[in-house]
């Protein structure tokens, strides 16, 4: 037994996704719960923002075969922000840690993790995964967030440790355009908060 558990290992760590679990399992009990966010998007949603929403294709239907998912892309003079909102349907396994979703499409993640969030009109922070993420000369800013009717959690761990089919949960990622250089990531957390509190 003794002579197989290095291969036990490193079977477990070739399993995707074992390392984030393994990383964050503190997460499931430090990930800090807030008051809902659940904000319905639509293309006339984002005061400020012209919008309209990104027709799915097969892959995407394959993938969110239970769920509810939409996408929306806003822009103004100044900014542009894409959003996916899913509600999460019977099949849970389809609701993934975003940044693994973002390595898949091909960006590389640059940092990742909790933070905490002030939105104009909102009295209590709302926690969020932050990431900053490249891919071909292009960088985002990325959040993440997961939210009932009751309340909202920005850690995937602590989502799915809470998860319950008898609750309505909704997961949101929004990502904005960023400078290849760190000058523009406290402006755009600026316009990415007044972003989502602009909704109607």
């Amino acid at each position: 037994g003794f002579l197989l558990a290095p291969a036990a290992v490193c079977a477990v760590l070739a399993v995707p996704g074992s390392i984030y679990w393994i990383s964050r399992a503190s997460q499931a009990f430090t990930g800090e719960t807030a008051a809902a966010f659940a904000p319905v998007f639509a293309a006339d949603s984002q005061e400020g923002y012209l919008g309209r929403e990104i027709g799915p294709d097969d892959a995407f239907l394959r993938f969110f075969r239970t769920g509810e998912a939409h996408q929306f892309a806003y822009a103004n003079a100044s900014n542009a922000v894409s959003v996916l909102s899913v509600k999460v349907g019977k099949d849970i396994h389809e609701i993934h840690p975003a940044t693994h979703c973002l390595r898949s499409g091909g960006w590389f993640v640059e940092s990742d993790g909790l933070r905490s969030v002030e939105l104009p009109g909102r009295t209590a922070p709302l926690q969020v995964t932050e990431a900053i993420v490249q891919k071909g000369g292009a960088r985002a800013l990325v959040w993440i967030w997961y939210s009932t009717d009751k309340l909202s959690v920005g850690s995937f761990l602590r989502f799915r440790q809470l998860y319950s089919r008898n609750e309505d949960w909704h997961g949101f990622q929004v990502l904005t355009s960023l400078d290849l250089e760190e000058r523009s990531l406290d402006r755009k957390r600026r316009e990415l908060a007044a972003f989502l509190a602009g909704g109607k």
